[in-house]
């Protein structure tokens, strides 16, 4: 079905430690988001926003698209791993980053918009606005870049190699696929900043009003908190990405650090230790009954 193609200065027996240990922590961040997935999706008592949904969905996709390798057992040894499956992760390696970056200023935009909604009274996102732009844009626009470097992918074979560690596939030409991941990327998360800066003003100037609503301002500190690490630390593993240097377990621990700031939940915890009796949830002061039943995210 696909070309053979030929062997690169990458091709080689890869690196053991470096390969499994970016393969572990990608397969441990996603078992434990999609665990924090069905406990939202299924428990009653816990709720959250499709954005949020989408948010853990599409870091789920991310851990599975970099650990194709892992999974098929091809990450090391001296056979070249399948290309069908080279080429296929080669393509998500470089369009996931960009998904990540999307979905992340999704939640940030929702966040904000959800804060400046209970600052002011008055709805700032349209639901169609937020169909279009925060559940579908990212979606579209990464599958947009997939198909685009999966075509180029299996039209120039020779571009398609395991990187040296062995930890995934890769599509190499002239770093043209690589700008293009950190280009793209690195703007949606310049623009995240920008809502976080604004995100922080409000909570600064209205600490006051929303201290009385301590779910609201515990989740945007959590997004903030999230969306500056992530950010930092995408933005270092773009920089080696786009170098080509060593970044596997940097973009390994992005999803630990998600698991971390958004499964350590009261919530969830309450959910898991379902043995106990769970305490009713406090409805918040001055809130009507269809804004209770939503989550900030």
């Amino acid at each position: 079905m696909f070309q053979p193609r030929n062997a690169t200065s990458d091709d080689g027996p890869g690196i053991p430690s470096i390969a499994i240990s970016f393969g572990v922590l990608q397969f441990v961040g996603g078992l434990a988001l999609s665990g924090i997935l069905c406990t939202v999706l299924f428990a009653q008592n816990v709720k959250r926003s499709m954005t949020w949904i989408s948010f853990c969905i599409a870091w789920i996709f991310s851990c599975i698209s970099f650990n194709l390798l892992f999974f098929a057992g091809q990450q090391t040894g001296p056979i070249e791993p399948n290309f069908g499956l080279c080429v296929v992760q080669g393509a998500l390696i470089h369009s996931v980053p960009v998904l990540q970056a999307a979905v992340s200023l999704a939640l940030v935009i929702h966040t904000w918009a959800f804060v400046q909604s209970t600052v002011t009274g008055h709805p700032y996102l349209s639901r169609r606005t937020n169909l279009i732009f925060l559940l579908i844009f990212p979606w579209v626009l990464s599958l947009s870049l997939f198909v685009g470097f999966l075509v180029f992918g299996i039209q120039n074979p020779s571009t398609v190699h395991r990187e040296k560690t062995g930890s995934y596939c890769n599509i190499f030409y002239k770093r043209i696929p690589s700008k293009v991941t950190s280009g793209t990327a690195g703007v949606l998360v310049l623009i995240s900043l920008i809502f976080e800066v604004s995100l922080g003003r409000i909570l600064y100037r209205h600490w006051r009003l929303l201290s009385g609503k301590a779910a609201y301002l515990t989740m945007a500190i959590r997004v903030m908190t999230f969306t500056f690490v992530g950010a930092l630390v995408l933005c270092l593993a773009i920089v080696y990405f786009a170098s080509r240097a060593r970044s596997e377990i940097l973009l390994a621990i992005i999803p630990i650090i998600a698991v971390v700031v958004f499964g350590t939940q009261a919530d969830l915890r309450r959910a898991w230790m379902f043995w106990k009796n769970a305490p009713p949830p406090v409805p918040v002061k001055g809130e009507n009954k269809v804004t209770q039943s939503q989550s900030i995210v």
